[in-house]
C-alpha cells in the first residue's frame, strides 16, 4: 500500500478496464497531475498482453498515460508450460477465412476494446486520445475509431504498425481531423509495404491528417526507427 517515487522511472500497474485486463504504464514525475495524453495501443496476435509494453516504457513522457490491454481471447498457439502465461488474441483467425466470416469477429473485438478505452478515458477525463495497434491490434483499433464511432469519440490520432490495408471502405469523413501514423516493414511478409500504402490512401481518403508512410527496414515488428 505504499507508494515509493523513483523520479525518471516509469511506473505500472494492471488494472481491469471494460472487462479487459490492462497494463498501464507511465512516467514518474512525483506530481498526481492528470494524464494530458492517453495512449492505448492493440497488441498483436499469438503473444502475450504486454507485448507492447517496452514501446510504452521507450515513449514514456512526463503526463502521458499509456493503456496496453490484453486480447481476449486466448491463442491457439500454446506456448511451454514452464513459461506459466499464454499468448492471446483478438479473435481467431487464419488466411483462409472469408471476409463475411472475419468482420463480424472484427467488429466484436473492436466493441471490446472500444468499452476498454471509455474506461480509461474515465479515469483521464480531459486527456486526449491516440489509438492504435500492431497488426491484428491496429486493425481491432482502426475499426474503433471508424466502425465503432457511435460507441467512441473521436481520437486525435491513429497509430498502424505493421497493419494491412482495412477489410471494408472507411466510412467518409471518419477520421476527418484525425492524425495518423502508419509504419511498414519493407521486409514484412504478413503485411507488406503494398498493404500499408493501401491502409494510408484510405485513412487519407477518410479525412485523416495522415503523415508519410514510415518505412522502415525490418520485418513483422517493431523497431527502434518505428520507436
Amino acid at each position: 500500500g505504499q507508494r515509493k517515487l523513483a523520479p525518471g522511472g516509469v511506473r505500472q500497474r494492471v488494472e481491469t478496464l471494460g472487462g479487459l485486463r490492462c497494463l498501464v504504464a507511465e512516467k514518474e514525475d512525483g506530481s498526481d497531475e492528470p494524464p494530458l495524453l492517453l495512449v492505448v495501443l492493440a497488441h498483436g496476435i499469438h503473444v502475450l498482453g504486454d507485448d507492447l509494453y517496452g514501446l510504452a516504457y521507450h515513449l514514456a513522457r512526463r503526463r502521458v498515460r499509456f493503456v496496453l490491454p490484453g486480447a481476449p481471447e486466448l491463442s491457439s498457439e500454446g506456448r511451454p508450460e514452464a513459461m506459466m502465461r499464454t499468448p492471446r488474441q483478438w479473435f481467431g483467425w487464419s488466411p483462409e477465412d472469408p471476409q463475411p466470416t472475419l468482420v463480424p469477429r472484427l467488429s466484436a473485438a473492436a466493441r471490446q476494446l472500444a468499452t476498454c478505452v471509455l474506461a480509461a478515458q474515465a479515469a483521464a477525463p480531459g486527456a486526449k486520445l491516440v489509438l492504435g495497434g500492431f497488426s491484428q491490434g491496429a486493425a481491432v483499433a482502426l475499426r474503433a475509431a471508424t466502425f465503432e464511432e457511435r460507441l467512441l469519440p473521436r481520437p486525435a490520432a491513429v497509430i498502424q504498425l505493421a497493419a494491412q490495408a482495412p477489410h471494408a471502405d472507411l466510412p467518409p469523413s471518419v477520421l476527418d481531423g484525425v492524425l495518423v501514423l502508419v509504419a511498414a516493414g519493407t521486409e514484412d511478409s504478413i503485411a507488406p509495404v503494398a498493404s500499408a500504402e493501401k491502409l494510408l490512401a484510405a485513412c487519407t481518403a477518410a479525412g485523416a491528417l495522415a503523415e508519410p508512410l514510415l518505412r522502415y527496414e525490418g520485418a513483422h515488428e517493431v523497431t527502434s526507427d518505428v520507436a
